[in-house]
């Protein structure tokens, strides 16, 4: 099951919060709350530009928290088509501007994104609450 940033008419608590690594807001990428051994009971939540996500989960209770940046990354650079130079092609890139998308990732360390290797486990209580994320190497 996933939450959506909509409040869920079965939902019985709200988690809200930032998300940041190394102090600076992470913009973009997903939040999931999971029940430790049972894959059915994922809530997933996007982080928004801000660095801030919503999350609505049908019961209370412990779960282990991921977060993934991948899911933002962008495609990996082109190669300049034959016949161009790679001073042509930075030049011709440079004039397009930015591709969209490229602003909201940020790698963070791939033990965050695994719920066998994250550290990170949050006691989910019924109502609102606020479990901001601070990530760090």
């Amino acid at each position: 099951m996933a939450c959506k940033p909509k409040v869920a008419d079965n939902a019985k608590c709200e988690v809200t919060g930032t998300v940041k690594y190394k102090g600076a807001s992470v913009p973009g990428g997903v939040v999931a709350f999971q029940v430790p051994g049972d894959q059915a009971q994922v809530y997933t939540c996007a982080i928004k530009g801000d660095g801030t996500y919503v999350c609505e989960l049908q019961k209370p209770g412990s779960y282990k928290v991921t977060v993934e940046t991948e899911s933002v990354k962008p495609p990996a650079e082109p190669l300049p088509p034959p016949g161009m130079s790679a001073d042509e092609f930075n030049k011709m890139k440079a004039s397009v501007g930015t591709r969209p998308g490229s602003s909201n990732y940020v790698a963070i360390p791939k033990k965050y994104a695994k719920v066998f290797s994250t550290p990170l486990s949050y006691e989910v209580k019924e109502g609102k609450q606020r479990n901001d994320i601070d990530l760090s190497d």
